[in-house]
């Protein structure tokens, strides 16, 4: 699982890059201990705005990471269900988020 996580996070950085032309990059894995709720991911997406990156996992509903910083949705805020499939970002840092 680690290894998933860890491509998932190198591919997000690539995404993230103003330029994909980048020689050097600097690539952090983010799992439990790090702050992610779950360890299984189901889709990343970016915010409008480019400040926040959305995480969906299957088990731990949303998080969130902007700024160094992690914020949590979950069923217990108001999700219909922990196992979130896919999230879409929309304007006004609004999210649409998809589950069971």
């Amino acid at each position: 699982m680690r290894c998933q996580l860890g491509v998932v996070f190198a591919i997000l950085l690539f995404v993230l890059s103003p330029s994909h032309a980048y020689k050097e990059w600097n690539i952090h894995h983010f799992g439990i201990e790090e702050g992610l709720s779950f360890e299984i991911v189901r889709d990343i997406a970016l915010s409008k705005d480019h400040s926040t990156v959305w995480i969906a996992t299957w088990g731990g509903g949303v998080c969130g990471f902007e700024k160094g910083k992690w914020t949590y949705l979950r069923a217990e805020d108001g999700l219909s269900s922990d196992s979130i499939r896919t999230i879409f970002p929309v304007e006004g840092n609004g999210l649409w988020i998809g589950g069971i």
